[in-house]
């Protein structure tokens, strides 16, 4: 029962992290999970790369995703 418990908070720790680091990252290491995502899933992810490189990154590429919104 102690080793479930402590098995347990482990799990939970390593929630906590990984949602504060998924707070943190900014727009430019999101689009690069998806790019990588991309290349093994798309068959036109080089054009995601150009919109992403002309458009999007120049303007919100250094915000944190915490950040960003629609409106």
């Amino acid at each position: 029962e102690q080793r479930e418990e402590h098995r347990t908070e482990k799990l939970r720790e390593q929630a906590r992290i990984e949602a504060e680091v998924k707070e943190n990252i900014t727009f430019t290491e999101a689009a690069s999970l998806f790019l990588a995502w991309g290349k093994s899933n798309k068959k036109d992810h080089d054009h995601d790369q150009t919109r992403l490189d002309l458009h999007v990154l120049p303007v919100i590429g250094a915000k944190r995703m915490k950040d960003i919104s629609a409106s």
